[in-house]
């Protein structure tokens, strides 16, 4: 499997996998059978929104506590370096 660097807001099913570590079932199975707000839709195709993709984790990993405060670092890391990024 190849590693992609991922920077972006929305990610692709494939990027998903390598984000993820999961097979390309899986992660369609995630993004259109599941009750989830991080699937993003455009036309025919399906994307995970990344800063979502997160905390839907961060909600359902288990040790929560110390994955929380990771998590919300980065999220707000990647929230604030998108924000500059749009205004350039």
């Amino acid at each position: 499997m190849e590693k992609i660097e991922v920077d972006k807001a929305l990610l692709s099913v494939k990027e998903v996998c390598a984000y993820l570590g999961i097979g390309e079932t899986k992660a369609r199975e995630l993004l259109t059978k599941t009750n989830n707000n991080f699937t993003v839709r455009i036309g025919n195709r399906v994307y995970a929104n990344k800063i979502q993709l997160d905390k839907w984790i961060a909600h359902n990993s288990g040790n929560k506590v110390e994955k929380k405060r990771t998590i919300h670092r980065r999220i707000k890391r990647e929230e604030s370096s998108m924000g500059m990024q749009m205004t350039m």
